[in-house]
């Protein structure tokens, strides 16, 4: 068998919410490994929407699958059943709490201590049918067992806007956050398969080629070898024979249906977020307009609930990403 890791985040950009990346790890048979997911899982899994008489589940990049106001019900379809299976679950996760315990327990405390994500237990799904993820899930898990197929790890790391501004002041450099992140979590997967070999892809941090000194920095066991390093692909070996590790950072690297459903992930759990931040201040703020973060439309957000942060104490670094 063969590891297959994709990586990939969600709010790089704004000001405001999380930075959300997350990690899909699948062990295949040797032979699929270069092909994953081939011709044995078509009807399946698919990278383009489905027909209404269709059952294929629909795993590509989030941009395709999510857009603002339409609801998350495409997003949940996915990545509810397949945290399930993921983490051994025999149903759909019922809270927001839940999916954090799952994806990314470590987030669960610093982001309990901020007003606008106080209430964790907000029930889940928010917009698929219940029974339908639970008839998805149980008909997944038979399909791949008959394809010897696994969805073996799905993980997350949400660094919160304090998080962030410290990473920040640490680095000087949000793509080296980005990249210290994302091989965080890499490291965590890797820990876990010490015996099979492992091939991560990752999409390119920030316009990044060269990522040799950062994972020999979290990979210190091995000397990393640089197996190509451009604008479109940089790759990375180590390990002894059997059990090689490769890294690849490549560009348009939600084609690959790991990293997809990584970024999946990554965004619905930022969407969870961001409708808790949301309604938090349009309570504190009667006819506020909700927003997405991002750097314009965050600065007419700020603008908006300046007075109330201040009544309520809030410190700014707690609400707003200095870059």
């Amino acid at each position: 068998m063969v590891i297959l890791v994709g990586v990939d985040e969600a709010g790089y950009g704004p000001n405001f919410g999380p930075l959300a990346v997350a990690a899909s790890a699948w062990a295949v048979p040797d032979h699929e490994a270069d092909q994953f997911p081939g011709p044995a899982f078509e009807g399946i899994f698919s990278d383009r929407r489905p027909s209404r008489s269709e059952s294929t589940l629909w795993i590509a990049d989030s941009k395709k699958l999510y857009k603002p106001g339409k609801g998350l019900a495409m997003l949940e379809r996915a990545v509810l059943p397949l945290t399930a299976l993921a983490h051994g679950e025999a149903a759909i996760a019922t809270s927001w709490q839940h999916v954090l315990e799952l994806l990314s327990p470590a987030a669960i405390r610093p982001m309990g201590m901020l007003p606008w994500y106080a209430d964790l237990s907000a029930d889940l799904p928010r917009d698929a049918d219940r029974e339908q993820l639970g008839q998805q899930l149980e008909e997944l898990a038979v399909e791949l067992r008959r394809r010897d197929t696994g969805i073996v790890s799905l993980a997350a790391r949400l660094l919160t806007a304090a998080d962030f501004n410290e990473g920040i002041r640490k680095y000087d450099n949000k793509g080296e956050l980005l990249s210290r992140t994302s091989l965080e979590l890499v490291r965590s997967i890797l820990d876990r398969f010490p015996d099979d070999p492992v091939v991560v892809h990752c999409d390119k941090h920030g316009g990044r080629n060269r990522y040799a000194d950062l994972l020999q920095e979290f990979f210190p066991d091995y000397l990393v070898e640089i197996h190509g390093e451009g604008r479109e692909l940089s790759c990375y070996r180590w390990g002894p024979p059997g059990v090689r590790r490769e890294v690849r950072f490549a560009v348009r690297g939600e084609s690959f249906l790991p990293v997809a459903l990584a970024s999946m992930t990554a965004k619905y759990l930022r969407e969870l977020a961001m409708a808790a931040f949301n309604s938090f201040w349009q309570q504190q703020v009667p006819g506020l307009e909700p927003t997405a973060g991002y750097p314009q439309d965050a600065r007419r957000f700020a603008a908006a609930i300046d007075e109330a942060r201040q009544q309520l104490a809030i410190d700014n670094d707690l609400l707003w990403r200095c870059r």
